[in-house]
C-alpha cells in the first residue's frame, strides 16, 4: 500500500568522491548494439564512437559559466590519474574506435596531459581521441607533438570573442594572440580544430560582433559554433543580474536582452547576427578549398560530402 503525503522530502546530502579512480568504468556493454557513427555529422572518425570523462569541474572562473561550484557547496576540480584514464582507453580499444573526452577542460593539468600522451604512445594507441574542452593558453609545440603521436585528432576551444575587452569582461584570462597561436599550431599538426563563440555580452556593440565574426574567419578553424549569451543559473553574470533584480532567482536561463537590461540587443537581433556569423564563416571559397585540400590530404573524400551537407545545414539556421 502506498501513502501520498503531498510533501517534498530532502534526500541525503551530496557526498563528493575525491578519488575518481575508485569509480568503475561506464557499463558500455549495455549500449553496444547502438551505432553512433559520426561526430557532428560532418567529420568522419573511426567507428564506433563513444565518450569518456577524465576529470570533473573546472578551476577557472569565466563569468558566463554556470559552474557546479557556484551552486553546490564544496564542489571542486577533481581528476583521474593518467594510469586510470589510459586503462579505460585500452579497455575501449577494439570495441570503440573513436572517443570524445568531454571534460570541461581536459588540459587543465598539462603535466597530467603529457603523461597520458606518453603512456598512449607507449601502448601504441590506435583509438581516435577527440577533446571537447580545452583552453588556448595550454598550447605548446611539445604538447601538441605528443598529442598527435598519441592519437588525438580533434581539439575544441572556448574562444568566445574576437575582442580583448570582451574576453577580459568574461574573465577568460586569455589573449587574442594566445588564441591565434593555439589554433594555428593545432592546424599545423593536422588536428581538426573547432572554436565556440558567444555573441551579445552586456558591453558589446555591433562593432564588437563584427570583430568576432572577422576574427573567426581569420583563424584556420574546421568548425565554428556561434550562439547568443545566456544568463545561466550559477554563473557570475546570473548572480549579478539577480542582485540587480533584472532576472528572477527562479529563472534558470535568460537570454541577453536589451529590454531587460541584460545586453544591447534583442534576442531576435542576436539570432540574426548568429545566422550571419554561420553563413560568413562557412560560405567562403577559401574555407571550402581548405576542406577539399584536407580531404585529399587525409585520403577520405567523405569529408567533402559531409562538409557540403554541413554547409547546407547552416543555411537553414
Amino acid at each position: 500500500m502506498f501513502f501520498i503525503t503531498h510533501k517534498i522530502k530532502s534526500g541525503l546530502p551530496l557526498k563528493f568522491i575525491d578519488d575518481l579512480d575508485s569509480l568503475p568504468f561506464p557499463a558500455r556493454h549495455l549500449v553496444e548494439k547502438n551505432e553512433y557513427g559520426r561526430f557532428m555529422n560532418a567529420y568522419p572518425f573511426k567507428r564506433k564512437f563513444t565518450s569518456m570523462i577524465s576529470s570533473r569541474g573546472c578551476p577557472y572562473k569565466c563569468r558566463f559559466c554556470a559552474r557546479y561550484s557556484n551552486v553546490i557547496k564544496d564542489y571542486g576540480y577533481r581528476e583521474r590519474s593518467p594510469e586510470n584514464v589510459v586503462k579505460e582507453i585500452e579497455k575501449i580499444d577494439g570495441k570503440y574506435r573513436s572517443v570524445m573526452i568531454v571534460d570541461d577542460n581536459f588540459l587543465v593539468n598539462v603535466k597530467r596531459a603529457h603523461k597520458i600522451c606518453d603512456m598512449l604512445i607507449e601502448i601504441k594507441n590506435e583509438v581516435d581521441l577527440l577533446v571537447m574542452g580545452a583552453r588556448v593558453d595550454t598550447a605548446t609545440r611539445e604538447l601538441y607533438e605528443k598529442m598527435k603521436k598519441a592519437g588525438f585528432k580533434y581539439l575544441s576551444f572556448g574562444i568566445e570573442s574576437g575582442n580583448q575587452d570582451v574576453l577580459d569582461y568574461y574573465n577568460k584570462n586569455i589573449t587574442l594572440n594566445q588564441i591565434r597561436n593555439a589554433v594555428n599550431l593545432g592546424s599545423e599538426f593536422g588536428f581538426l580544430m573547432a572554436g565556440t563563440f558567444i555573441l551579445g555580452s552586456p558591453i558589446e556593440t555591433k562593432e564588437h560582433i563584427e570583430n568576432t565574426i572577422k576574427f573567426a574567419c581569420s583563424l584556420p578553424l574546421d568548425q565554428a559554433f556561434f550562439g547568443g549569451l545566456q544568463y545561466q543559473k550559477g554563473s557570475d553574470l546570473w548572480n549579478e543580474a539577480v542582485e540587480k533584480n533584472l532576472i528572477s532567482k527562479d529563472e534558470y536561463n535568460a537570454p541577453a536582452d536589451i529590454n531587460r537590461g541584460l545586453g544591447n540587443f534583442t534576442p531576435e537581433e542576436i539570432q540574426a547576427y548568429t545566422k550571419e556569423a554561420f553563413h560568413r564563416f562557412y560560405i567562403r571559397p577559401i574555407f571550402m578549398l581548405n576542406r577539399f585540400y584536407r580531404a585529399c590530404e587525409r585520403g577520405d573524400y567523405r569529408l567533402v560530402k559531409r562538409g557540403i551537407q554541413y554547409v547546407n545545414s547552416t543555411l537553414n539556421i
